[in-house]
């Protein structure tokens, strides 16, 4: 996995430019879907490229979460790369599951 500085960004893993309509975004998408969807693409690592492609997309796809990601530059809001932003999600999650075992033990 490439991280920092030579990282591809969100739009780069879709194969768009930051000047791509929704609905080039949207083609885009649908051809790295296409490419990477683990029904299709039998190689081990497709699945993990396929969730990171998906989650570019989700951000690309909102009007105010692509405008954010375009516009906050290099600083703390905005990760620099879609793998940085992908490892804060995985911490949220593991987060997220850890406080509903706690919560599960505290009432059971």
């Amino acid at each position: 996995m490439v991280r920092g500085a030579d990282a591809p960004t969100l739009y780069a893993l879709l194969g768009a430019t930051p000047s791509a309509t929704p609905l080039e975004l949207q083609r885009a998408w649908r051809r790295t879907a296409r490419r990477l969807h683990p029904d299709k693409n039998l190689e081990p690592s497709a699945e993990s490229a396929f969730k990171v492609a998906s989650a570019a997309y989700d951000v690309l796809k909102d009007p105010k979460r692509r405008a954010h990601y375009d516009n906050c530059g290099e600083g703390e809001m905005r990760p620099r790369t879609v793998w940085e932003w992908w490892d804060g999600f995985e911490d949220s999650l593991d987060d997220r599951r850890w406080a509903g075992t706690e919560a599960a033990r505290a009432s059971g």
